[in-house]
């Protein structure tokens, strides 16, 4: 096998793995869904803990086999991309909050966990030549996932269903189930829209149909309501997707700084601030979790209580109300941008919150219709669900994913635009050496 076959196949199957790895392929057991109040909450935390040595195997494994896959185009690695300035800055910041963190050993711990992930993105990213190589690798992995989903259907077909009868799949939840569908969706039907072969047409539109039929039963109103107003934009417009997406996080970045500015400017509680803006929260939930969070977070609201030290470290958190017992067994507040507040305080959050602004308002022709629907998808996930710079979470790594790679990658729109401002110019200067390689 030629050693540029063998390095792309080594390449797509890292992102295969870590795409069915954080879906939770390895914590899936085949064991009937609980409801949260029947849990064992010992139980979850031992759990937690045990695992703990393999995920540290998983990713100094991917972490060095990526690295060594990058120095085939290493050149790419002499420069970080200036959109991930803001991405350092955060960790350094969130690494420093172990000097006032409750549990600073857990804060360093974490955020060394968190450091390795971007790294291991920054190299997958790094050894590809160009986007179309990237995109068929998250086809591959769309392709994976299917046919895992599939097999524990059918080996464990009451595994996969919760107790309300939504689809979760061997990730064990609706939403997280639901967000990973609509990505996957809208990941296909841009795949179809550009396919020339009619072979790959189909191909791409069965791959969208299956998707769409677990992006309905996961019954996650939020992700379907995503993917659904995604594709009918890029039917309709697709100039409107950036648009939409910059709307968007506009909307749900604004109305945290104003719920915070409240807060800070009435004098009343936190709890008293979200109502003024949102009425009664029932609607969504989650009241109980959130009303619960809201002392913890004025407590520390500009710095954070340290990060990774407020949930996964024990059913004795003393900041957890235990009123309602469930709370002290979950790993999140169900709402990102709390979970945020939480760990790195108002500051922290205004640094990630002031990212993510950045990536959406980049020239047009450095972002793709993928890294738009993702961006839009976690903006709105982080709503009712946390996935936020946890390490462990398939969002999170989605959109850090791409990202990176339309910081990294030349894409197609890119290469256009290169090709029209210097049409004179030869193909060596057009695309330089492991950087600007036709497609």
């Amino acid at each position: 096998m030629p050693a540029s076959k063998l390095i792309d196949l080594l390449r797509t199957g890292v992102v295969v793995w870590l795409f069915l790895y954080l879906c939770g392929i390895l914590s899936f057991d085949g064991s009937s869904h609980v409801a949260l109040l029947d849990r064992d909450l010992t139980a979850d935390q031992a759990t937690g803990a045990a695992s703990n040595s393999i995920k540290i195997l998983i990713w100094v494994t991917t972490l060095i086999l990526s690295g060594m896959l990058a120095l085939a185009n290493k050149s790419r690695l002499r420069r970080v991309p200036t959109i991930l300035w803001p991405l350092a800055l955060l960790l350094i910041y969130a690494g420093f909050s172990a000097f006032w963190s409750d549990y600073p050993d857990l804060t360093i711990k974490r955020v060394f966990f968190q450091v390795v992930m971007v790294a291991t993105v920054i190299f997958i990213v790094a050894s590809f030549e160009n986007e179309k190589q990237l995109l068929r690798s998250i086809t591959a992995a769309g392709v994976a996932v299917i046919l895992v989903q599939l097999a524990v259907l059918v080996m464990f077909p009451r595994a996969v269903f919760d107790v309300s009868n939504a689809f979760v799949g061997f990730q064990r939840s609706k939403n997280n189930s639901g967000a990973i569908a609509a990505i996957f969706v809208v990941h296909f039907f841009l795949q179809m829209r550009q396919a020339k072969d009619q072979k790959i047409f189909r191909s791409q539109a069965a791959l969208t149909a299956v998707w769409a039929i677990i992006l309905l039963a996961s019954q996650s109103k939020s992700s379907i309501a995503c993917a659904g107003v995604i594709v009918l934009t890029s039917i309709f417009s697709p100039k409107l997707l950036i648009w939409l997406m910059r709307s968007v996080v506009v909307f749900v970045g604004g109305v945290y700084l104003y719920i915070c500015l409240k807060f800070l400017g009435s004098g009343k509680d936190l709890l008293s601030a979200i109502n003024d803006v949102f009425g009664n929260m029932s609607l969504t939930g989650r009241v109980n979790i959130w009303r619960v969070l809201a002392n913890p977070m004025e407590k520390e609201f500009f710095f954070g209580h340290g990060y990774g030290a407020f949930w996964g470290v024990g059913v004795v958190n003393p900041d957890i109300f235990m009123k309602w017992s469930f709370i002290s067994a979950l790993n999140s507040g169900h709402n990102g941008y709390i979970d945020l507040t939480l760990a790195l305080g108002f500051v922290g959050s205004l640094i990630f919150l002031g990212w993510i602004l950045l990536i959406a308002f980049q020239r047009a022709d450095r972002i793709g219709p993928l890294t738009i629907a993702v961006l839009t998808i976690t903006a709105i996930h982080n709503v009712t669900e946390s996935s936020y710079l946890r390490d462990t979470h398939i969002m999170w790594f989605t959109l850090l994913f791409v990202v990176t790679a339309s910081a990294m990658l030349p894409s197609r729109g890119r290469l256009e635009r290169r090709k029209a401002v210097e049409p004179n110019c030869s193909a060596a200067r057009q695309f330089p050496r492991n950087r600007w390689r036709p497609t």
